[in-house]
């Protein structure tokens, strides 16, 4: 049920980020960086109940998840955008394509290390915690360069009148 609520709010965070982002369109890094942040607070607050240093609590399990998962799910559309952004001239196909199978990737290690007779998922966790902290210190070198952003707003022609 956790995983259902996350992928609604993420789903809906997504199309409210989108909105935020369309608005404050030089911004969308920072956007990521706030939504990761806040995604390791979530994550670290998880940790801490899964290691019992924290009261464990069914309400608090399920805040810490839901609300990782819809940050995490919510800033997805934004680093593809942001990686086109960045890979211009680039066709956008391409580097999502590439994003995509690196992804694929990733997934099938994450998932796939668990057909190893007898391993524990606890590790899931720090993978998971791990994975998200390293985008902040890649995500804060990242010059912002919206190059394609730049030549979509100065070739944008108003409608003619007829």
């Amino acid at each position: 049920m956790m995983i259902f609520y996350g992928g609604c709010f993420g789903s809906l965070g997504a199309f409210g980020i989108a909105r935020l982002t369309d608005i404050f369109s030089n911004h969308m890094r920072k956007f990521i960086l706030v939504l990761n942040s806040i995604a390791i607070f979530s994550l670290v607050w998880f940790q801490l109940i899964f290691m019992e240093v924290l009261k464990v609590e069914l309400v608090s399990i399920y805040a810490s998840v839901v609300m990782s998962l819809s940050l995490l799910m919510s800033g997805i559309p934004l680093l593809f955008e942001l990686s086109c952004e960045m890979a211009f001239p680039v066709a956008e196909g391409i580097t999502n394509g590439i994003l995509t199978m690196i992804s694929n990737i990733a997934t099938l290690l994450f998932l796939g290390i668990l057909m190893i007779p007898n391993i524990s998922t606890s590790w899931m966790n720090w993978v998971m915690l791990t994975s998200v902290c390293l985008t902040l210190p890649a995500l804060l070198a990242l010059k912002d360069n919206f190059s394609r952003l730049q030549l979509d707003s100065k070739t944008e022609k108003k409608p003619d009148n007829f």
